[in-house]
């Protein structure tokens, strides 16, 4: 259950509040986190097997950043 708070400064014109996920939304992001950083990981390495790679026909350093616009 989403807990709402009144956190307005005493005098302010405008009110702010707080609104605290709940357990599920935690959830939710913890796991929509842990697929970011699953799909940067799989990514940083299809990246280093295609530098492997272009390093293996004969691409010097330069020539690969150039490639990948690095």
């Amino acid at each position: 259950m989403d807990t709402i708070k009144d956190i307005t400064p005493e005098g302010s014109l405008v009110p702010i509040y707080l609104q605290e996920p709940s357990e599920e939304e935690l959830a939710q992001r913890q796991k929509e986190h842990e697929q970011h950083q699953q799909e940067v990981l799989r990514l940083a390495s299809v990246r280093e097997s295609l530098i492997s790679k272009l390093k293996n026909v004969g691409l010097t350093d330069e020539e690969i950043r150039i490639l990948l616009g690095a």
